[in-house]
């Protein structure tokens, strides 16, 4: 194989299991390093590649993210908090170095970097399915998932989705990819199902089930694609349906012992099942290198599936009811309460019950009070703390486009629908031309579909296989179709791509320096030292001396605490965890004014009400009672 395809399959793996391994990317710790990384293998490709190129489209999509990423920043001028929007903007500028990167190193070797994406996908969800599977192990204690696969992305239902694009990629490999790539992606698409299964996401399922759709709208061979579907499909399913009764990893509050045995099994059982799927590509690939079908052939068994596909619909309708019935009768589960779990987690796959109608509401009133402009980047969970009439947690609108509209406006939102709008033309257009474009379209559909009733943006693992696949559509063959980048303002591109290197490591600067005050423990002079250097570096975030308030009060240090959290409330007044913070290191009447405030821009907070709760019994205690 060629240097230049070892290469450029490794960068997509590598930045993929990079942000995966570093909690799906979710944290500001790990920003600074992506866009470094991405930023340093589009300048690599430039300095070194006279012919390296970025198509139309690509210049297209790049330019509305990059607009985009501005837009996010310029929104510190209205936003009602700056901290947040300035962090939104430093994740925003990962996904635009990262698709720059993936639309200049796609260039030289698209296959091999195709190969290289599904491959990162497929590594990490195997790493996730074994801690499922080997509790005993390598097993990964989360008291939050409630038993969902979740890790290493660190959120369940974005490691549904995340696994639903690696299945994609695998059939498009397991349809077009060379022998033993096709042998390779049948093997993984039974391990990916189970691990996306394993998930119980709704939300990722349904996605898959539409790209499904995409994908046989669009692909020019349908009869091959159906074939070698079905023949990984029972295989599958077969899987799933293991994986389904295997009680010890579908139910809440089992023994390690239990959860160990059924694991083990399974895991057996997947092993053998994904040899099969194998087996059935080969055998199928021996086939059709005997038996030739002329393309009427071809054409009448396709009408044929799309018969026998329309007239299971027509089924379904008539066993359950028209289709505006069964709307009907979805949107009534959607937007009604939550019923209380079972102990039996694949339940969560019979009912469409969510919170997320709720979430929307909130997002719909902050965009009709700021119309225009929005109420800032990453203003939404203020918002959400303001209205919401119980303790529920929400820091994002589970809806991108929703969040995006409410927070910057009709003008990001256009800019962000820009940057993927040209990346699926871009996929219709070339499915007859380029062989893996509809399965990677396909992939990047069940990416849009998910992320418009989930938080997957902030997932930065999730989005980045996202945003490498619309590279991989953008980026036309190995052969460029478009002039140089030297005659495209290659000059213009290397110093913007040059200036995201910067913000990256003036990110990871930013947040080592936060991370000095947390370690410093006990000793205050040092961590007042890492605060003040970091607020000269951030002169307009409250997080350097929020963190050294939070920290000085652990360790009894009263007096600095309260100077530090009141420079950090003269730089955003509105912030109920600053306030609280206050309150926690006050005594007197400071203490009360402070907690009235934290509670005036948080009504119904448990982390309060637990506080006055403390306080009460402290009082009742030393009054004797």
């Amino acid at each position: 194989m060629q240097r230049g395809a070892v290469l450029a399959g490794a960068g997509p793996f590598l930045l993929v299991v990079g942000a995966g391994s570093a909690r799906g990317g979710y944290f500001p710790g790990s920003w600074g390093w992506l866009t470094l990384a991405s930023a340093w293998a589009a300048a690599l490709v430039l300095i070194l590649d006279d012919r390296a190129g970025i198509s139309r489209l690509g210049m297209v999509s790049l330019a509305s993210l990059t607009g985009f990423t501005g837009w996010t920043l310029l929104s510190v001028v209205w936003s009602a908090d700056v901290t947040a929007s300035v962090l939104e903007a430093q994740r925003v500028l990962v996904y635009a170095a990262a698709l720059a990167g993936g639309l200049l190193v796609c260039r030289r070797a698209p296959r091999a970097f195709l190969a290289g994406l599904w491959a990162g996908v497929w590594a990490l969800s195997t790493y996730g399915l074994l801690t499922k599977l080997l509790p005993d192990r390598i097993g990964v204690y989360d008291s939050v998932s409630g038993g969902r696969l979740s890790q290493p992305i660190g959120y369940w239902n974005s490691f549904g989705v995340f696994a639903a694009m690696g299945v994609l990629l695998a059939i498009g490999f397991i349809a077009r990819g060379g022998p033993r790539l096709r042998l390779a992606a049948a093997v993984s698409v039974p391990l990916l199902l189970v691990t996306q299964y394993l998930t119980f996401s709704r939300g990722a399922a349904i996605s898959l089930g539409c790209a499904l759709v995409i994908m046989f709208v669009l692909e020019p061979q349908r009869l091959r694609l159906f074939v070698r579907v079905v023949a990984v499909g029972g295989w599958s399913a077969a899987a799933i349906w293991l994986a389904a009764h295997a009680h010890g990893l579908t139910t809440l509050s089992v023994t390690l012992a239990a959860a160990s045995r059924d694991g083990h099994r399974l895991a057996l059982e997947l092993l053998a099942l994904a040899a099969g799927a194998a087996l059935s590509v080969w055998a199928l690939d021996r086939l059709e290198s005997r038996v030739a079908i002329s393309p009427r052939t071809h054409r009448r068994l396709g009408a044929a599936i799309v018969a026998a596909l329309a007239f299971g619909l027509l089924g379904t309708f008539v066993a359950f009811g028209a289709p505006w019935t069964l709307s009907q009768r979805a949107w009534h589960d959607f937007s009604s309460d939550i019923p209380a779990g079972g102990a039996n987690l694949t339940h969560h796959f019979y009912t469409l019950h969510t919170s997320r109608v709720v979430a929307w509401r909130v997002a719909l009133d902050v965009r009709a009070a700021h119309p225009w402009l929005g109420d800032g980047a990453g203003t939404y969970e203020r918002n959400w703390l303001l209205v919401r009439g119980d303790q529920t947690k929400l820091r994002d609108a589970h809806s991108l486009y929703l969040q995006t509209l409410a927070e910057v406006g009709p003008i990001g939102l256009l800019l962000l629908v820009g940057a993927f709008g040209a990346a699926l033309w871009a996929g219709v257009r070339r499915r007859r031309e380029n062989v893996f474009a509809v399965p990677v379209t396909a992939a990047l559909v069940a990416f849009l579909v998910h992320v418009s009733g989930d938080w997957d943006w902030q997932v930065v693992a999730v989005t980045i296989v996202a945003l490498l696949c619309a590279a991989y559509l953008l980026a036309g063959d190995e052969e460029p179709s478009a002039p140089p980048a030297a005659h495209r303002g290659r000059r213009v591109l290397l110093a913007l791509i040059a200036a995201a290197a910067l913000a990256g490591v003036y990110g990871i600067a930013e947040q080592l320096t936060l991370a000095r005050i947390g370690n410093a423990g006990s000793d205050v002079a040092k961590a007042e030292s890492a605060a003040r250097t970091a607020s000269d570096l951030a002169p307009w975030s409250t997080d350097p001396w929020q963190k050294l308030g939070e920290t000085a009060t652990d360790d009894s240090q009263f007096a600095v605490a309260r100077t530090a959290l009141h420079r950090a409330v003269a730089k955003d007044p509105h912030n109920w965890q600053l306030w609280f913070d206050l309150a926690r290191a006050s005594s007197g009447l400071p203490l009360i004014d402070a907690l009235r405030k934290a509670e005036a821009l948080n009504p119904h907070s448990p982390e309060i009400e637990a506080f006055r709760q403390q306080l009460i019994a402290g009082y009742n205690i030393a009054a004797g009672r």
